[in-house]
């Protein structure tokens, strides 16, 4: 795939972890410990972290503003203003729904009178999205922070990011699959509209599209009962949109702009492109019009007289460390890698993934997909994604799901 969606660049900058702190320098620490002071201030961090897991198991915040100072500073790292103890436990308590089973293992390394610098381990976070489709923390993610102790509470804090960013999952566009009497396969195309083109599109079987760049015109027809049939431009669609077309409704791809487009078309048919026309005859169209397109996927879709089915494009964007956790197809699944690297295992069944060569190769094991490849999973099939980069991964999932 030759492009990349331009708002994934957002999407990384807003998943590259939920932060709750900003280490500052102190000055030197000693590495000896040993006075009555030093071990009071010990035990006191130790009660601190003691209540930050009691509040991530329970959502109980009591034991943790107890040991708070009543004047408690937190040092956040995406403000530079500082916090009060509300605002740390708010986070507290939203990562504790976000992510069920989350727990942070605090190993003090070393104290300095009331400063007590603390290496933390965040462990046995998941948590479950759309569709039952369960991501987690797989990883342990490690992290450090600096505690202020005053009368035997936490008076200031100083963190480093030890706790994982959420990763999202987000529906952009769904449309209902009608049962057919013979069984369909899900496909995936790239499609590059050149500028003032336009292809027609019949649509049977339902149709996602998401655009990656240029704007793009869907014209659908609409056919009145005993009246000619009326076309109107249902959506313009710019870079990072999405829009499903239910079946039957046949629709029309126009780029009337001056630049190539460029967009995602997943589909239960196979897509004839030699439907094209000019869209417009304004501006220079010396040049002839066209439609590049190439097949990333495709696989088994639909069985016969299954349903009814909901054909789904959802937006995937995992922190380094995380994965979509093993579930199990019910019916089709295509994964499009927009942005970073992925882990894909394969408990049981099998995926095809495109050659060079245009032809698919099953794949019954570990597979390792980057930006711009796609693989098409089998109905049975348990699979996991796992994102490996430093980075926040970003892909695209098209599934067909029962809808009852």
């Amino acid at each position: 795939m030759n492009k990349t969606i331009t708002w994934c660049a957002l999407m990384v900058m807003l998943l590259t972890g939920l932060a709750i702190g900003q280490l500052y320098s102190l000055g030197p620490v000693k590495t000896q410990t040993g006075t009555a002071s030093e071990t009071r201030s010990g035990d006191t961090a130790a009660a601190y972290y003691e209540a930050v897991n009691e509040l991530l198991a329970t959502g109980d915040a009591s034991a943790l503003q107890s040991v708070l100072h009543p004047d408690f500073i937190n040092h956040s790292l995406d403000t530079d203003r500082e916090g009060p103890a509300d605002e740390l436990i708010d986070v507290l308590l939203t990562l504790a729904g976000t992510f069920p089973g989350l727990q942070v293992a605090a190993s003090i390394a070393v104290i300095q009178e009331s400063i007590v610098a603390v290496s933390l381990t965040a462990t046995g976070a998941s948590w479950l999205g759309e569709g039952g489709i369960e991501r987690c923390c797989s990883s342990q993610v490690t992290g450090y922070e600096l505690l202020r102790i005053e009368r035997g509470t936490i008076a200031e804090r100083w963190a480093h990011a030890a706790l994982p960013g959420p990763g999202i999952i987000e529906s952009l566009s769904a449309t209902d699959i009608e049962p057919a009497p013979l069984g369909r396969d899900l496909y995936l195309y790239q499609v590059t509209l050149d500028r003032f083109t336009r292809l027609d599109l019949q649509n049977p079987e339902g149709t996602v599209l998401v655009v990656e760049s240029g704007a793009v015109d869907v014209v659908e027809v609409d056919i009145p009962t005993g009246q000619a049939p009326r076309s109107q431009v249902s959506a313009t669609l710019a870079p990072g949109d999405s829009r499903a077309v239910r079946s039957g409704v046949a629709f029309s791809l126009r780029n009337t702009g001056l630049e190539r487009a460029s967009l995602l078309l997943v589909t239960l048919d196979i897509v004839d492109f030699s439907r094209i026309q000019l869209a417009s005859p304004a501006g220079d169209v010396s040049h002839v019009p066209g439609v590049q397109y190439e097949l990333l996927a495709y696989g088994p879709g639909a069985l016969a007289d299954s349903g009814p089915l909901l054909l789904e494009a959802r937006l995937v964007a995992l922190p380094s460390g995380s994965q979509i956790t093993g579930h199990i197809v019910q019916e089709a699944e295509i994964a499009l890698i927009v942005d970073g690297h992925i882990e894909v295992g394969i408990a049981e069944g099998h995926v095809r993934q495109m050659t060079g060569q245009g032809t698919a190769r099953r794949q019954t094991d570990q597979v390792s997909v980057v930006a711009g490849q796609a693989i098409a999973v089998s109905r049975g099939t348990e699979i996991s994604y796992h994102a490996v980069e430093s980075d926040t991964a970003i892909l695209l999932l098209f599934t067909i799901t029962p809808t009852n």
